[in-house]
């Protein structure tokens, strides 16, 4: 636990002793009672029900972000929302806005929580064992890495684990769209929504300092992020396919293949991302930024009647 940080109010008080303590039950008896600011995004267009949801992908499965305090949600949301509404469990599970999205509490934070909306009621009677925010994201880690090893498989013959960590991956189609080309077109609109969009879902290759075996290690407080630039302004390099890794670092530097949402999910503080440096359609994220990206609003999702501030 991050020791630097600190609790603004005795909801966030009671709940860092709790974890402290390892008494889940408590945990999540607290939330049941707190008060909780949901992050939203005034919509320009009233029609539309005047303000939208703010989500985040954790490996490719949709959150909505909830916070204990202000002060706890500024800094995760600065920059994207723009407006708030102060609710509580009760009414969050009467006003759940889309039955396949899970509820993140506290994300960003000591005090972090990922679970479905129903499961915290039974995480505070008892009834219901739920991990730790860490350990469920090594959850999401490894059945994301599944996944993707599982869509190798389909696709040929070859070893799956060899597409995770190659030595060296030689120039081939990419799986799905091409990413490259989505993010180029976008770029030459300048349509930085659709540029985003297809940036969040892409799977993209990331060179290590030391090679990778397993995708679930992304989440190990030891992962070897391989960073280039300055010392004071270090940069972490991603490509949108195996060929243009392959032109940028000829030398058989080990690498992995994962989501950009996976990444951004465990991105290291003080990194910034560059994006297929070697392309004009490439962007570069300041540091500070970065973490922004995983809080993309879904556009087409309206706050209910009643939630707005």
């Amino acid at each position: 636990m991050d020791e630097s940080w600190q609790p603004a109010n005795d909801t966030e008080r009671a709940l860092l002793r709790a974890a402290r303590d390892d008494d889940r039950t408590g945990f999540f008896r607290i939330l049941t009672r707190a008060e909780l600011f949901l992050p939203q995004v005034r919509d320009d267009d009233p029609a539309d029900g005047g303000q939208r949801f703010v989500t985040m992908d954790l490996f490719g499965a949709p959150f909505l972000p909830v916070f204990t305090s202000l002060e706890a949600m500024a800094p995760q949301v600065a920059g994207v929302a723009d407006a708030y509404t102060v609710t509580g469990y009760d009414e969050l599970c009467e006003r759940w806005p889309v039955a396949g999205w899970r509820l993140a509490v506290n994300p960003g934070t000591p005090l972090d929580a990922y679970l479905p909306v129903e499961a915290v009621r039974a995480a505070a009677d008892g009834e219901l064992t739920v991990p730790a925010g860490a350990e469920l994201l090594t959850e999401l880690a490894e059945a994301a890495a599944d996944d993707e090893i599982a869509a190798a498989a389909a696709d040929g013959p070859d070893d799956p684990a060899a597409g995770f960590a190659p030595p060296a991956p030689a120039p081939g189609p990419a799986d799905g769209p091409d990413t490259a080309v989505l993010l180029r077109d976008a770029a030459e609109r300048g349509d930085s929504v659709g540029y985003l969009d297809a940036l969040l879902d892409a799977l993209v290759v990331l060179p290590t300092a030391a090679p990778v075996s397993d995708p679930a290690r992304l989440v190990d407080p030891d992962f070897p992020w391989r960073a280039v630039g300055a010392e004071e302004t270090p940069v972490i390099e991603v490509f949108t396919a195996p060929e243009r890794f392959a032109r940028a670092y000829p030398d058989g530097t080990p690498s992995l293949r994962a989501t950009m949402a996976a990444l951004l999910t465990v991105w290291p503080p003080g990194h910034a991302l560059a994006v297929d440096p070697d392309s004009p359609a490439g962007v570069t994220v300041p540091a500070d930024q970065v973490p922004f990206l995983l809080l993309w609003p879904t556009p087409d999702e309206s706050t209910p009647d009643g939630w707005g501030r």
